[in-house]
């Protein structure tokens, strides 16, 4: 009678079958101590960041992801274990902490892919409404008219021919972000290896998304959301004896809860792994050159000013044009010259190419004092 009552699904259930009580709570308590993190950056102290966009891009986002990795993946997680290892079995309640365990956990890689999507400019739209916004306005003229009132947006859409053109090549330009843990179908991971090489880091987190794991919890996932609920005890499933489909009648349920505590414990530190790897990559700058620039060498020297107290990285090529003009390398930050070139280090071609528009952009700004 007791293992009936297990799997009578089709009840409704009482709150306290879902709320538990302080034994509970406090194994989710322990285990939350275990995995949330502040993901302080390990390597390079934050002076060597000078990226201002990918700044701006990708350290919001990554702050998104980090409370949601401390609050929602870590509750959510560490309650379905708790529940898993503390209480006696019920298929229904097992279920729906489960469920929302693999649905958060998938839902970060998610997040992931669009920080990373982010951070090495790979350009694809988020959501469908991006997109559709993104195609519309490349098939308009987009300017600003003076008026008494001052400047007005003008939106002016093409037409005929010129529309059908603009719209064909917006459309085959812009991609939607698609992530799937089958390589051959993520059309992301496919992009992304046109537009840039890959270094260690970032194939270390690729490498965690493909492991069996993930893979594992994302076939319950995919299994729950479009098939049939994970404490379904009634479901569509392929006829043993003629190929087809019908009707499947488990009474104890067609998932088999064994080892659940440990993959769920698994992808936790999967994604706390890999949300320090991100860390890391932003705040050192770990970014690998697009695929045009592939194999080629990059090289930066710190400048430290004695005047706003800040250190910048100044490309190699512009240090040497002054030193050899006997010229006093100007600060980055405020144009002043009374610096110290410090080590010359080797980054990518997006913070080179950043730093050398920044220079010159600052050097339009103070010429009459870097010059006389």
């Amino acid at each position: 009678m007791k293992d009936k009552f297990k799997y009578d699904t089709h009840r409704d259930y009482l709150i306290k079958e879902f709320i538990f009580d302080d034994e509970i709570k406090q194994a989710v308590a322990d285990i939350v101590l275990i995995y949330r993190d502040k993901f302080l950056p390990n390597g390079k102290d934050e002076k060597y960041i000078s990226d201002k966009l990918l700044l701006m891009r990708a350290i919001p986002l990554l702050e998104e992801l980090k409370a949601y990795y401390n609050n929602d993946i870590c509750i959510s997680c560490a309650t379905g274990i708790a529940v898993a290892r503390n209480t006696n079995f019920n298929l229904r309640t097992h279920a729906f902490y489960f469920e929302n365990a693999i649905y958060r956990a998938a839902n970060a890689w998610e997040y992931i892919h669009i920080l990373i999507n982010e951070i090495l400019d790979i350009n694809m739209c988020v959501g469908n409404d991006i997109r559709e916004n993104t195609v519309n306005a490349r098939c308009s003229n987009i300017y600003f008219e003076h008026t008494k009132q001052g400047y007005k947006l003008r939106i002016e859409p093409y037409t005929g021919q010129k529309l059908q053109e603009a719209k064909n090549k917006a459309e085959e330009e812009e991609k939607l972000l698609e992530v799937s843990i089958n390589k051959k179908k993520s059309k992301f991971h496919k992009l992304l290896k046109k537009k840039r090489t890959i270094n260690n880091n970032f194939q270390i987190i690729f490498d965690l998304f493909y492991s069996d794991e993930v893979k594992k919890l994302y076939a319950f996932r995919n299994e729950s959301v479009h098939r049939r609920p994970i404490g379904a005890k009634f479901s569509v499933a392929p006829l043993e004896f003629i190929p087809g489909q019908g009707i499947s009648i488990n009474p104890t349920g067609w998932f088999i809860f064994k080892d659940t505590d440990m993959l769920l414990e698994k992808n936790m530190s999967i994604l706390k792994e890999v949300i320090h790897i991100i860390t890391d990559i932003i705040f050192n700058h770990d970014i690998p050159n697009t695929k045009e620039n592939e194999g080629k060498v990059y090289y930066c020297n710190e400048i430290k000013c004695a005047k706003c107290k800040t250190s910048s990285l100044v490309p190699a090529e512009i240090v040497d044009f002054f030193n050899e003009r006997n010229i006093r390398v100007a600060c980055l930050k405020c144009g002043g010259k009374d610096t110290v070139i410090q080590d010359k280090i080797e980054v990518d071609d997006m913070c080179y190419y950043d730093n050398f528009w920044s220079y010159n952009e600052m050097v339009k700004r103070h010429s009459n004092d870097i010059f006389k």
